[in-house]
């Protein structure tokens, strides 16, 4: 038991060298379907805010959004992104389970919800992506000009508060989006993302001025997921104190949670700022494919270095702190 717990908590095996370039390989393309998916969000939400449409804004709208494509084009397009989630997936699940990141200057606690449970979480929803995916795939292909609309199959998340089992649930649940928002919060505002990336690998004509634009997409793209995240925690704390709400059962609980606030002026203008924030994370994720370094190396290292002068990325245990 000691040695297992040393080796979850103190000293992580990480990722072996002879690994890297296909971490490199599989991190770089699921960055691309990342920002794909998150272009699609942002643009559907500009849509709905400055429109009479409304849109499922959510990875979930934007699969059935390329899934409707017609004359084969949204099979194709399906199949691609369900590659993409799948390899973004196992780059999340590969530096979870093996302690990818661990900093020795972190606390076992910190390294331990930083370096493993938050990429095993993202990889789980990442796969609960792809699994939806291939549940399109099931379905009637729709009319040229429409897209597959999908009853919800449960009233989540309204009718959880109708139970006192439910609203425990759906109060833990407003409580860990509420700490997500804060989390994205601190790169928005810190810039603590830079700890992964190498600014310096390009030096040619231009680079300062692209390395501004993707330091201030970063900035300003954490700061859109944060409000993503505070509007689903938002409202799930409305639906806890008993507002009454009228939500699309067609639509996921994350286009709900955007659409809710559309029928104010305070809310559209939410709204084109999260879908503006979007687009421009998407951005930032297209261009972590050429300034983010995979695996992810701990923060306190210098990440200027070329990637095979890196220390501390191999397979010898990373130092731990003692403290708590």
């Amino acid at each position: 038991m000691t040695r297992l717990y040393d080796r979850i908590f103190r000293n992580p095996k990480q990722i072996r060298v002879t690994h890297h370039n296909l971490v490199d390989v599989i991190g770089k393309i699921g960055f691309f379907t990342k920002a794909l998916i998150y272009a699609t969000i942002g643009g559907l939400t500009i849509d709905s805010t400055f429109s009479s449409n409304v849109h499922n804004e959510s990875p979930q709208g934007v699969f059935i959004l390329l899934g409707s494509m017609p004359n084969g084009t949204g099979y194709i397009l399906l199949t691609l992104l369900l590659v993409g989630v799948i390899i973004y997936a196992t780059w999340r699940f590969w530096e979870g389970f093996t302690g990818q990141g661990y900093d020795q200057r972190f606390s076992r606690k910190k390294n331990f919800f930083r370096y493993r449970v938050s990429p095993l979480v993202s990889g789980f929803v990442y796969t609960l992506y792809g699994a939806y995916i291939i549940y399109l795939y099931t379905l009637t292909p729709p009319e040229p000009g429409t897209s597959v609309q999908q009853e919800s199959n449960t009233c989540f998340p309204i009718c959880w508060r109708n139970t006192v089992i439910g609203s425990i649930a759906l109060g833990l649940l407003a409580i860990a989006l509420t700490i997500a928002t804060i989390t994205q919060l601190i790169p928005a505002f810190t810039g603590n993302f830079k700890n992964e990336m190498n600014l310096d690998r390009y030096k040619g004509p231009g680079s300062r001025f692209l390395l501004t634009v993707f330091l201030i997409c970063g900035h300003i793209g954490f700061f859109g997921r944060a409000i993503l995240f505070f509007l689903i925690s938002f409202l799930f704390w409305k639906i806890l104190f008993g507002e009454d709400l009228h939500l699309n059962p067609t639509h996921s609980t994350v286009a709900q949670a955007i659409n809710s606030i559309n029928d104010t002026i305070w809310g559209k203008i939410v709204m084109a700022t999260l879908g503006i924030s979007l687009l421009i994370y998407s951005l930032f994720a297209l261009m972590c494919i050429f300034y983010k370094i995979f695996p992810t190396p701990p923060p306190s290292q210098n990440t200027t270095l070329p990637l095979v002068n890196l220390p501390n990325r191999n397979n010898n245990d990373v130092v731990s702190t003692e403290e708590d």
